[in-house]
């Protein structure tokens, strides 16, 4: 409530100033993605859906799926309008995994319900310019997943729809669920569900480091149809303890956001990638400052990208990088327009090994970067392409 502003809008009678208030500290920070579900009927928290009358909130096929509550679509236009004039971006979530969630529409297929539940919501919602579509939570989770057709069907006709051509995606609960979307022309992004370890008997992925998946799915990607934006967003919940140590024993676990700056936000981002973060408090969460030192390395990292970076040029080049020491799940990652710029990240600093600049000409500068502050530290220096450089120490 405090982050409410005299001039922002509201719901009437000081209604709705709480998450206009939270959008606006997100905003500050630089947050510019933000996650939002529609209808949790018979989901999770079991307390959103569009609909007007008398809900149950379990899930029924007595519930009205064909009426909407046009005062509630209004408050909700109010939110996401705010949301863009911040310059946040929205994920729409359409459905939650749970088997009641998915059967409240047409019990589970693309009928009446579905259709006009899908129309009413790009139709009053997609006129905004910042958004995605996502189809399901966790779509291929037990026991009732959705199959590759089934969600293919229902973004083909989302996107048949849509006159603004929003990008449309889907959330996978193991990452044998990405297989549903690959060369498939009305996806047009990834949301990853990803862990580095088995964690429990039903997840019987063999899993990579976060930059050396996102490079994989990467090439996968291209090869399979086109290039499109690898984004992980449900991995290690993100705990509000900056220096938490990570622990893989316990379910659900969570890392501090020391870990995830290290393990998860550089390695994707140099890779070509890009993150959003599942908060410890899920469903109770109310302050979103609790998570401040991560909004703050989040927006370091971003800020390098955008402003020192032709990122959209760039390619993972991790070969090039030699000899450098670790102690954390990733290696270091090369991210280049080779010849021209290279931004090169090391998660342990002690041995920072040599940039393989043989096959290249010309003077480059070098810098250091320190992703807790946000700043350049340390002298520049010149270094000439044509031989092995040798990084050095970093300034502290």
């Amino acid at each position: 409530m405090k982050d409410w502003k005299n001039g922002d809008p509201d719901w009437g009678n000081n209604e709705g100033r709480g998450i206009i208030g939270a959008l606006n500290y997100l905003s500050e920070k630089k947050v510019n993605s933000i996650y939002i579900l529609f209808m949790n009927i018979g989901g999770d928290g079991q307390d959103v859906w569009p609909y007007s009358g008398s809900i149950d909130r379990k899930g029924s096929p007595k519930n009205d799926n064909l009426h909407f509550d046009i005062s509630k679509l209004s408050q909700w236009e109010t939110v996401f309008a705010h949301a863009q004039k911040k310059g946040i971006n929205i994920q729409f979530v359409l459905n939650e995994g749970e088997e009641e969630n998915k059967k409240e529409l047409d019990n589970g297929k693309l009928d009446i319900e579905r259709k006009l539940y899908y129309r009413e919501m790009i139709s009053r919602f997609g006129h905004h310019n910042a958004l995605q579509w996502n189809l399901c939570e966790e779509h291929d989770i037990r026991p009732y997943p959705w199959l590759r057709e089934e969600i293919r069907g229902f973004a083909r006709y989302v996107r048949s729809v849509d006159p603004y051509r929003h990008p449309v995606t889907v959330h996978n609960w193991t990452m044998y669920g990405l297989e549903n979307i690959w060369g498939d022309p009305n996806f047009s992004a990834t949301s990853i569900q990803y862990y580095t370890e088995q964690r429990i008997e039903y997840i019987a992925d063999s899993y990579l480091p976060f930059g050396e998946q996102t490079e994989k799915l990467r090439a996968k990607a291209e090869n399979l149809y086109r290039k499109i934006p690898i984004y992980f967003d449900e991995f290690d919940r993100l705990s509000s303890v900056d220096n938490m140590q990570h622990d893989g024993i316990k379910w659900p676990y969570l890392s501090g956001q020391s870990f995830l700056r290290k393990n998860v936000l550089w390695p994707v981002y140099l890779s070509g990638g890009a993150v959003e973060y599942i908060l410890e408090d899920l469903l109770e969460t109310e302050d979103f400052r609790r998570y401040e030192k991560m909004w703050e390395y989040t927006w370091n990292a971003r800020k390098f990208m955008a402003e020192n970076l032709p990122f959209w040029e760039m390619e993972p080049c991790d070969h090039l990088l030699i000899g450098e020491a670790t102690e954390y799940l990733e290696d270091g990652q090369v991210f280049a327009k080779n010849g021209y710029v290279y931004a090169i990240y090391l998660p342990n600093s002690a041995l920072t090994g040599k940039l393989d600049l043989r096959n290249v000409t010309g003077t480059y500068t070098k810098q250091w970067y320190n992703p807790r502050t946000g700043n350049f530290e340390g002298a520049e220096s010149i270094i000439n392409g044509g031989k092995l450089i040798p990084l050095g120490a970093p300034p502290n």
